[in-house]
């Protein structure tokens, strides 16, 4: 250390001795002398910054303090801080003492004073030169020398600076130090080291990069250093806990080589305890690279409990940086830009208790060597001299673009316990990858950590991101959150810092926090996209609010964009501070006045780029200031320039101003202008606090407090929408900003977007956006409406509209027109106005406008920014309504209604519109519209559900160049407040491509009374194809009760269309097209008036199928010259599609639309859920369809006799008895399966139904085995004519029916039955008497269904009748069989496969011949066998159980009963059953009449009338039973 305290004994004339040093041995004194200097060598003719600090450690105040300063040949300086008292004529050099009278220096108090020190250029390297301060006071015996030594290095190897963090410290309080250095020679360095002297007043806390302490000493072994490269090291200090007020302690830093120390630096730290003021600087890049400011900012606090006044700050700059336009600008001291040879003074007035001022200082440099540090000096002073404050902060300059790390927090100004996110980005602008990449950002002191994004970890107190490797010419961000402590006080100021480093550190930022409790100015910043693309604007959005409950008056903004950025046309117009374009050499200013409680601004920056260094961090700094200097609030917005387009992500609320409790919608727009597919992208939007998740669109997904979508693969060109709907807290003050963000995700963000909205009460103007359509196709246009509505009690006055639209899209004939703005079309470089003027409660205003594209990037979001202010400013309402753009249209749609106005309680008519302009089906498409609040569903057209609000429809495939059109009637709350709106949104959703998703909006403004409608009826013959012909006529109808002033229509006709014009009054040039609006002035209209207009369309040769006609109408009229009808029409054009009601997108047996009622559970593109169990219950999704049961509640359960969880209607087999249940009888009735024939009462066993021929009784006999059960009648057929000649189940409910006949008039009845009871009669047809007879009934097409087959006695012909619910499904004729003598003798089953089969035997020849049937019709036939004439057949039935019928015959001469069992239609066996002699005995029926599954015989004596029963098992007789006798006018039925 060449510097010393040295005490020479002499008189003080003005002798002053140069040497340093000398060997005295230096008594006690009163008084400290420090006199540090940033270098001890230099360069001829430049500067060395020498600090001087005065401080008395004494328990006496010391008066009539003076301080000398001498300065060696050869060397001056000018421009000390503060100023010489005397001595200099002009700049101070060797022939003159500079005179610094200090007064009176209290004990523990110090002055300090900072001297340029500055060499002539003429020096030669090696020369000497010299800084002496005397120091003199009252009572000192001798004075005080001290001198300092610097050497002339006229070609220097090494630059190097060492600063502390504050120069003022407490005892025991940490100070931090950095040591900046640099090879600014022509050679590189081997193996160089820094060395760092601790003083006895300090201790070692802690040493970047690998730096190590022993014995009072911290050492760096370096790397090689090659020449225009350096570095930053970091080292802490703690200040000894027993140091005094004006204790004084000084560091020193050497930069050695080969053993040679080449330069050295030093720095000074003063005891001061229980400091009130503080000061802290810190830098955005330590490593400033070519072309870019170097950004420094200071923030001056205090944290005393008492005014701090007249606070001046000084800085002055080392000779190669200046800057000009510092923010708040600078009160004086230089004369252009501020340079190395003048102090920048800013005087920031008193500064209150836990107050604080911010400044912002944009720093250039010109000249810097490459690898050479950059410093400056600052200071800070105010009136009672109690405080000098000051600090060294240095940068690094680089000869080449390398890594960039900028560090910004959300807040700049926050309280104590409060959390504060910290963004944090990185950028490569170099030619070459950095691999081994780490990001670190230590945890605050005072500050505990609580969150990090994208796989941050704390390790040892560091936040750390791997990143690993980074390619030229990308950037990316990353996230940490931070809570401060609770002890905090006003006034805190929390450093902190983040690096990036390899092997070494390659960049780093710094920042700072104040705290401050309540505060009620606050200020928000977001953009719409992190990650800038090539030929983009970053659109940056500020809101200033007053949260607090007084005026905050004078409130001024002030925006210095990034290095290589400009903006103009911003929203609001500036104030001034900008010539033209406002670019990084000047700050743009707002000044909005005053703010009264929970009012706000919001200010929209579209920025875009002047040059392009690709993945730099482009930072703009913004600054708040107001009236009373209570807060200066700042932020840093950071976005990263990639040169690759890729992703972007857009997000915009329907509204930026909300009521507490107020629902707003999001709209996240995503697109890919790259040339890569972007594969596993998922988009996902955190919930933030304030705000409550309500739903989301395209199954959003809600957990953990975030909603996400899974995108799949994003191919380039694609692009889509997303939107979420949530509900701010009812408990939110006025003023209160609430910002959200979201994120493309893939897995790492690569792309994220941020907004903000306001809280504000009582928000009686509205702004509401529609959009014609969502996808827009270039060359065609979208038409975007806005209605401002006044829903208050008063009038608004001075609404202004102002509009602009995004990149590559524009306007030109909006209606009403501009009042100003636009040179030509209106485009992304000016803003539109509109002057609506006042706005009566209840009344609307509606702006058409048809945005038109030039050439948009396919995939990328195209916003428009919208804001309406009044003229009180109490509002500042906007929105960022966003399109996608895309080459071609995935569908054309439109929702569209018949009126613009409706009063409450009035039904609404809508129609959306959906058209296929591509060359592709668009699959499994889904109509969506969910009802707002205001409107309850009355009917829809078409197969929809409802499902928590929202009307589905599913339309199926639409295939190319087709459409169609839905309507619904929507009935408005007759409660609702005239002046609100109601918007509508519609989507249209693709189930194979989640990307294709479209959609359309309208909106509606609810009024008392309208005065005016417009009509719109267009008359055209459908299909529309080319050169077709739309009369449209419009009706403008008078409402009111007076006459209307000067009522004027406008028509804008569609594209691909023309219109004729005449009877117009104006607006077209020639023929009307898509360009112009049609005009017709129909002057002044009386009450109850109504005029009607013709506009003839015609359509172009290019139409084609699939295209939507939209046309517009306007109607206005000067008595109320802001009420607007706004009607918009469509015609679609070509083929309209036939939507399927039943349609099975999925293919998995259940429609769409029972799938839709029960969305989420089930999902109509996933076949898969069919099998599913949404709600538990041990059933399928499809089993619950299957028996109309509700999937989602356990207690709606489908019948399952066996309980094996699978319903009665789909189980196979319900009794498990091996027979399914397509050819079981009894499925619930494991005993039996097969039908058991004459089962009236449906009890498993055969009855027998009897006829009184003599008294027209008809009664049924209820069979128990061997025993009647029970004789009921039936009813009385009185006339003989009608016979029972048929007993089958004709209805299929398992009971047998009676078919009846009249002989006489062929007249055919049936009679279903439930056991005795008649539970319908069905008459027939008539078939002709006499010649005619019923053959035989039976199952003939295994349906279930008893059917009839007839024989002609006459001519031989048959026919069936196949029966389903009692009456004749079909009419079947059959063979005919000419031959007589064949007669149709049984009917059953002998093939066994559940159809029945008809039996023929020749009475003369004896052969028995076999028909077939299979589904009503012969499937074959063939001869069984002959047998003797005297047999024969009396009928059918399955003897032994086997499930085939078998033939049955009895011999009418020997008595012999026989059986022939079937088998697949053939004799398996024939076989003797029994002899019965007597020939009077006849079997009259065969039944099942136990229910064993084994036919049975009834046994019939003709002569004595008696009735017997046996029971068989095969051809035993198992039981015998007599029946009740029954006389020969009784007949059974068979």
């Amino acid at each position: 250390m060449e510097s010393c305290r040295t005490v020479v004994l002499i008189y003080f004339t003005k002798v002053l001795f140069g040497l340093c040093c000398l060997a005295f041995v230096s008594p006690t004194f009163a008084m400290q002398v420090s006199v540090t200097k940033t270098s001890n060598t230099t360069a001829a003719g430049q500067y060395i910054y020498h600090r001087v600090i005065v401080a008395n450690d004494d328990s006496s105040t010391k008066t009539n303090v003076v301080l000398y300063a001498n300065v060696s040949a050869d060397s001056y300086f000018s421009g000390a801080l503060p100023g010489i008292s005397g001595g200099c004529t002009n700049a101070c050099d060797s022939w003159e003492t500079a005179r610094w009278e200090l007064g009176s220096i209290a004990p523990g108090t110090y002055k300090v004073i900072v001297i340029p020190f500055y060499t002539s250029g003429s020096l030669t390297s090696g020369s000497d030169v010299s800084l002496t301060t005397t120091l003199d006071y009252d009572g000192l015996a001798s004075s005080i020398v001290n001198t300092a030594t610097s050497t002339i290095a006229n070609d220097p190897v090494v630059a190097m600076h060492l600063g502390a963090n504050k120069q003022l410290a407490s005892a025991g309080e940490q100070v931090n130090f950095e040591v900046t250095y640099g090879n600014i020679g022509t050679y590189g360095l081997a193996s160089p080291s820094i060395e760092v002297i601790v003083p006895d007043g300090m201790s070692f806390v802690n040493a970047s990069d690998g730096g190590s302490f022993s014995s009072g000493k911290i050492t760096w072994h370096l790397n090689a250093l090659n020449t225009a490269s350096g570095g930053k090291l970091l080292f802490s200090l703690q200040n000894n806990p027993g140091s005094s007020n004006a204790d004084i302690d000084e560091v020193s830093a050497s930069f050695i080589s080969n053993s040679t120390t080449l330069v050295e630096s030093e720095e000074s730290v003063v005891t001061y305890n229980d400091a009130g003021l503080t000061f802290t600087s810190t830098i955005i890049n330590e490593y400033k690279q070519p072309g870019s400011y170097a950004y420094m900012r200071y923030v001056v606090a205090n944290n005393s409990a008492l005014t701090v006044n007249d606070v001046k700050v000084f800085q002055r700059n080392s000779a190669t940086q200046y800057f000009s336009i510092p923010r708040p600008g600078i009160s004086g001291g230089c004369t252009n830009s501020c340079d190395a040879n003048e102090w920048a003074r800013w005087e920031l007035g008193d500064i209150a208790a836990g107050d604080s001022k911010v400044i912002v200082v944009p720093v250039y440099t010109s000249g810097a060597s490459a690898g050479s540090p950059v410093e400056s000096m600052l200071m800070v002073t105010e009136a009672s001299g109690r405080y000098f404050l000051g600090a060294k902060p240095a940068f690094l300059t680089e000869a080449e673009e390398g890594m960039q790390v900028v560090l910004s927090p959300e807040k700049q100004v926050i309280g104590a316990n409060e959390e504060v996110r910290y963004k944090i980005s990185v950028g490569n602008t170099g030619t070459d990858a950095v691999t081994g990449l780490t990001l670190k950002m230590p945890v605050p002191e005072n500050m505990t950590y609580v969150s990090s994004t994208d796989g941050g970890n704390v390790i040892d107190g560091n936040v750390v991101w791997t990143l690993n490797t980074m390619n030229p010419a990308i950037g990316s961000t990353r996230f940490v959150t931070f809570l401060s402590n609770a002890d905090l006080n006003n006034g805190d100021v929390l450093e902190t810092e983040a690096w990036l480093e390899t092997t070494k550190r390659l960049q780093r930022s710094t920042d700072s926090l104040v705290v401050r409790n309540n505060v009620d100015l606050t200020f928000t910043a977001t953009v719409i996209g992190d990650q800038r693309q090539y030929n983009h604007f970053a659109y940056f959005k500020y809101v200033i609010a007053n949260e607090g409950a007084l005026d905050i008056s004078d409130v001024s903004l002030y925006i210095n964009t990034a290095s290589r950025t400009s903006y103009r046309q911003v929203s609001p117009v500036l104030t001034g501070g900008c010539t033209n374009d406002c670019d990084p050499g000047e700050w743009g200013r707002w000044e909005f006045g005053t703010l009264a409680p929970g009012e706000s601004r919001i200010i929209t920056v579209p920025v875009g780029m002047t040059s392009n260094v690709f993945g730099e961090p482009l930072e703009s700094h913004a600054l708040v200031t107001e009236g009373s200097g209570r807060y200066t609030l700042s932020l840093r917005p950071t976005v990263v320039n990639q040169r690759e387009a890729g992703m972007q992500l857009s997000m915009s609320p329907d509204k930026q101003m909300l009521e507490p409790g107020e629902v707003v919608e999001y709209q996240l727009a995503y697109g890919n202008t790259g040339a890569d597919a972007v594969t596993n992208g998922t988009l996902v939007m955190p919930i933030p606090a304030g705000m409550t998740y309500l739903s989301s669109s395209d199954n959003g997904d809600f957990s953990g407090d975030e909603v996400s979508w899974e995108l799949g693969t994003v191919n380039p060109g694609v692009g889509n929408l997303r939107t979420v709907k949530l509900q701010v807290g009812s408990d939110l003050s006025e003023g209160s900003v609430v910002t959200l963000e979201s994120m493309l995700l893939n897995p790492d963000r690569i792309q994220r977007s941020t907004d903000s909205v306001v809280i504000r009460d009582n928000l009686d103007l509205t702004l509401t956006t529609t959009m014609s359509k969502e996808m827009h196709q270039n060359g065609l246009y979208t038409y975007y409406h806005y209605t401002v509505a006044n829903k208050g009690m008063l009038d608004i006055a001075g609404i202004q509209v102002w509009m602009k639209t995004g990149l590559r899209t524009n306007f030109s004939n909006a209606l009403p027109r501009i009042s100003s703005g636009c040179t030509n079309e209106c485009d992304a470089y000016e803003w539109a106005r509109w002057e609506i003027g006042t706005l009566s409660p209840g009344e609307s205003s509606v702006i058409t406008i048809p945005l038109y594209s030039s050439s948009p990037i396919v995939g990328e979001p195209l916003e428009s920014h919208v804001a309406v202010r009044d003229a009180s400013g109490k509002y500042w309402l906007g929105t960022r309504p966003t399109l996608i753009a895309r080459d071609t249209t995935v569908m054309d749609v439109a929702l569209t209604t018949t009126s613009s106005i409706v009063e409450p309680g009035e039904t609404q008519e809508f129609t959306f519109s959906y058209g296929n302009t591509t060359s592709d089906t668009y699959e499994n498409a889904l109509l969506s519209l969910p009802l707002p609040m205001g409107y309850t569903l009355q009917q829809a057209s078409g197969t929809y559900e409802i499902v928590n609000g929202t009307v589905y429809w599913p339309l199926g495939d639409i295939a190319p160049n087709k459409g169609g059109q839905l309507s619904v009637s929507l009935l408005v709350d007759s409660n609702i407040i005239p002046g609100e709106v109601l918007k509508l949104h519609a989507s249209l959703d693709s189930g194979n491509n989640i990307h294709q998703s479209t959609g359309s909006s309208i909106a509606t403004t609810v009024a008392g009374s309208s005065p005016f409608s417009l009509d719109v009826d267009a008359d055209y013959s459908a299909p529309l194809v080319p050169y077709s012909v739309l009369d449209t006529t419009l009706t403008a109808s008078v409402l009111s009760q007076t006459q209307l002033a000067n009522v004027r229509m406008f028509a804008l006709t569609s594209q691909y269309t023309t219109a004729a014009n005449t009877g117009m009054t104006g607006g077209c040039t020639n023929s009307c097209d898509s360009g112009e609006w049609a005009r017709w002035e129909m002057g002044n209209l009386d009450a109850g008036h109504q005029e009607a207009k013709s506009f003839t369309q015609t359509a172009s040769g290019s139409l084609f199928g699939g295209k939507l006609l939209i046309s517009n109408y306007m109607l206005f009229t000067d008595s109320s010259p802001n009420l607007t009808q706004a009607i918009m029409h469509v015609a679609p054009a070509g083929d309209l599609i036939t939507v399927n009601a039943m349609e099975d997108t999925d293919g998995d047996g259940i429609p769409d639309w029972w799938e839709i009622r029960y969305m989420p559970y089930m999902n109509w593109l996933d076949s898969a859920d069919a099998s599913y169990d949404a709600d538990n219950d041990g059933y399928s999704n499809y089993d619950e369809y299957a028996n109309d049961k509700s999937p989602t509640d356990d207690t709606s359960t489908p019948d399952d006799f066996d309980g094996d969880l699978i319903s009665d209607l789909l189980d196979e087999d319900d009794d498990n008895d091996g027979y399914p249940d397509t050819e079981d009888a009894y499925p619930f009735d494991a005993s039996k399966h097969r039908l058991v024939k004459n089962d009236v009462n449906g009890d498993g066993k055969s009855d027998l139904l009897w006829r009184s021929y003599d008294k027209g009784w008809n009664f049924l006999w209820e069979m128990d085995g061997v025993n009647m059960s029970s004789a009921t009648p039936i009813n009385v057929v009185a006339s003989n004519d009608w016979d029972m000649v048929g007993n089958g189940d004709y209805n299929a409910d398992g009971k047998s029916d009676i078919f009846w006949r009249n002989n006489t008039s062929g007249q055919n009845f049936v009679y279903l039955m439930d056991g005795p009871s008649i539970i319908n009669r069905y008459s027939l047809n008539y078939v002709t008497g006499g010649s005619w007879v019923v053959a035989g009934s039976g199952d003939f097409d295994g349906d279930g269904s008893g059917d009839v087959v007839w024989r002609n006695i006459v001519r031989g012909d048959t026919w069936i009748y196949l029966m389903e619910g009692g009456v004749i499904r079909d009419s079947l004729p059959s063979l005919w069989v000419t031959d007589l003598n064949y007669q149709i003798v049984a009917t059953g089953d002998i093939d066994g496969d559940e159809d029945e089969d008809i039996v023929w035997r020749n009475s003369i020849t004896g052969i028995n011949y076999i028909w077939v049937i299979e589904n009503g019709a012969i499937a074959s036939r063939y001869t069984l066998n002959t047998a003797n004439t005297d047999w024969q057949i009396v009928g059918a039935g399955d003897l032994d159980g086997d499930g085939t019928d078998d033939i049955i015959l009895r011999n009418q001469v020997s008595g012999d009963n026989w059986v022939y069992f079937m088998e697949a239609g053939q004799i398996r066996e024939s076989t003797m059953i029994s002899t019965v002699a007597d020939i009077n005995w006849q079997i009259a029926n065969i039944g099942d009449f136990d229910g064993d599954g084994k036919a049975d015989f009834l046994w019939r004596h003709e002569a004595n009338a008696r009735n017997l029963i046996h029971l068989m098992d095969g051809t035993t007789v198992k039981s015998r039973g007599v029946l009740r006798n029954t006389d020969d006018t009784w007949k059974v039925a068979q």
